[in-house]
């Protein structure tokens, strides 16, 4: 995992968790606080980096032996996924370091949380042998299906903006289309090239 500054071109190595050869940043917010995956020799651990703290080891839910992160707001709460006999299971850190399990559409689902706004909103999947669905999580804890685009079985939902905006794939026979999902105006395509 590296971190580059535009004006400074800074190329930092971020390192691994102890025991780790790999390592990958996925989000970073604007105190430059970086939301990724590493590995300890053993096993796959999310981590958040910080300039004065470097990489921290952020666990996973009780049980559960391994976790990603994917997504990181201002605030430092970081969303990704925790792993374990039971399945993946989309989580939400506080900047605190507590975890909690955000749940799925239905039970026995697996679930993945991918971005996560400054109110606290999460985006991601929820998915079972039958396909998944793209899902926004509110932080009063109700999960929505935002659905497919028309004749599209599957969906995924990648990142939301402040505004509330949610941006994904939505998958069928004829392949897979970007859409923008507003609580407003619904799931609408973006169209291809």
């Amino acid at each position: 995992a590296v971190l580059w500054a535009i004006g400074i071109g800074l190329n930092n190595d971020l390192g691994t968790l102890p025991g780790g050869d790999y390592s990958g940043a996925f989000g970073v917010n604007n105190l430059g606080q970086v939301a990724g995956t590493s590995n300890t020799g053993t096993v796959t651990r999310a981590f958040i980096w910080t300039t004065l703290g470097g990489m921290r080891d952020l666990g996973a839910l009780p049980k559960d032996s391994a976790s990603e992160a994917f997504g990181i707001n201002s605030s430092g709460s970081v969303v990704g996924t925790s792993t374990g006999p039971k399945g993946i299971k989309a989580v939400v850190w506080t900047p605190n370091g507590r975890i909690s399990s955000l749940g799925a559409l239905r039970p026995g689902d697996q679930s993945k949380a991918f971005a996560i706004n400054d109110s606290g909103y999460v985006v991601g999947a929820s998915s079972n042998s039958s396909g998944s669905r793209a899902v926004l999580w509110r932080p009063n804890g109700t999960i929505q299906d935002l659905g497919t685009l028309p004749g599209d079985s599957t969906s995924e939902a990648l990142d939301i903006n402040n505004s509330g905006q949610v941006v994904g794939y939505s998958s069928g026979p004829n392949g897979s289309r970007a859409f923008l999902w507003t609580a407003a105006g619904g799931m609408q395509s973006l169209g291809t090239l």
